[in-house]
């Protein structure tokens, strides 16, 4: 997992919400921390190619294109 965290979160173009990364992969407390704060949100342990990255408060996800 990379921390690095973009200076803007893109904008979902079906709802014009701001997005949050999504991550993958089994979460340690920092993540269930980090989701329950809106931060992140939580993706599950299952990954197959062209995942969503990003996930708005709509539940709207999406991948960077």
């Amino acid at each position: 997992m990379t921390t690095e965290t973009p200076t803007a979160a893109p904008i979902c173009q079906r709802c014009g919400q701001p997005g949050i990364p999504i991550v993958y992969g089994l979460p340690g407390p920092e993540l269930f921390e980090a989701a329950e704060a809106g931060r992140v949100a939580l993706g599950g342990c299952v990954i197959y190619d062209e995942m969503p990255i990003w996930r708005c408060s709509a539940g709207h996800e999406w991948a960077d294109d």
